[in-house]
């Protein structure tokens, strides 16, 4: 797209053993932590929420300021741009074929897309959004979804006319030392409808793969449709 060939690197990232991990030797935060605060000591770590099998993974605040500055190539309190225009824009990167002032400053301080791709379910990155860093386009069970950031004002009643839009979904990021007043503002997530449906195709993925809305896939991989199967067992 026009926008994509502006930029001169794009930043691909996993999450767990990445973004996320799971130390052996480190001090869980006690009853009276809040899982809607989630600030540990000064706010330098935040703690995930635990997994089915009681695993708990902890993103320290430096990973979080980090991977914004990666992002818009110097701290975002030295941009000119309005910082309401700066999330709208932000959130609506991948999503428009022109080049906002805010883009072409980010392009000019050297930033990059930055792109979170993982295999875990949907449902489960969901979860996990308000404690990752904000990324241009977020992906799922293996490359079987992909969405991207947008902003929920002004959504509202006009909800019905923006595709993918998933409804109901408003990511709360969790505050962090470091964070500026446009990493907490609240967004959703709109998904690539187009590359759902080219995967969904018979010679590809097909339909049979993807997780429900409780996380679960309705059929066992040797009897799902879909080229991509016939290589999986």
């Amino acid at each position: 797209s026009k926008i994509m060939t502006s930029f001169k690197y794009v930043v691909f990232s996993d999450v767990d053993g990445t973004l996320v991990h799971y130390p052996e030797h480190l001090q869980s935060p006690t009853e009276k932590d809040n899982l809607n605060e989630n600030l540990s000591t000064e706010g330098t770590v935040l703690y995930l929420p635990p997994s089915k099998t009681g695993t708990r993974g902890i993103i320290s605040a430096r990973t979080l300021v980090l991977c914004q500055l990666l992002r818009y190539g110097k701290p975002l309190s030295e941009y000119s741009t309005d910082k309401t225009q700066i999330h709208t824009a932000a959130a609506e990167y991948a999503t428009t074929s022109s080049i906002s002032a805010f883009q072409r400053e980010r392009i000019a301080h050297g930033g990059v897309p930055f792109v979170i791709i993982s295999g875990m379910r949907t449902t489960t990155l969901f979860q996990r959004l308000p404690y990752l860093p904000r990324a241009d386009a977020y992906v799922s069970e293996s490359g079987g979804r992909i969405f991207y950031p947008c902003p929920i004002d002004g959504v509202g009643e006009e909800s019905e006319k923006v595709e993918g839009l998933v409804k109901g979904l408003v990511v709360r990021p969790m505050s962090y030392r470091g964070c500026s007043d446009v990493d907490l503002i609240p967004f959703s997530l709109r998904e690539d409808i187009e590359w759902r449906k080219r995967i969904s195709k018979s010679n590809a993925a097909g339909g049979d793969g993807f997780s429900d809305e409780n996380g679960e896939t309705a059929l066992p991989i040797h009897a799902r449709n879909g080229k991509l199967w016939d290589f999986a067992y």
